[in-house]
């Protein structure tokens, strides 16, 4: 995963400091990437594919690990805004389960 942006690296570090708050505990929580999300639903964003004019939408229904990662927010962001609904989130894992952070600043 490439290295973050200044803006996304303290973006990130908010929302990890929010997220170990919520959940109450002083486990570490690694960052995995920007994920885009239909929140609604609980899916995320697998597949993503424009081809001659075509745009092909894959969703994994509960599974964040599957989730396509964005090394960048503003790619991510640029995907969310094709489909109705869709939101960013940033994608932690924890020893034992995934956390997504999806409170981003519009």
């Amino acid at each position: 995963m490439a290295k973050l942006l200044e803006n996304e690296e303290v973006l990130v570090g908010k929302a990890r400091v929010e997220m170990q708050e919520a959940m109450g505990t002083g486990e570490p929580l690694s960052f995995v990437a920007f994920v885009v999300t239909l929140p609604g639903s609980d899916e995320f964003l697998h597949k993503h594919q424009k081809a001659k004019g075509v745009t092909l939408y894959e969703w994994a229904k509960s599974r964040p690990e599957l989730a396509h990662p964005f090394a960048r927010l503003k790619k991510a962001e640029a995907i969310a805004a094709e489909k109705e609904s869709a939101e960013v989130g940033i994608l932690f894992e924890m020893q034992r389960q995934y956390l997504l952070f999806t409170d981003l600043p519009k």
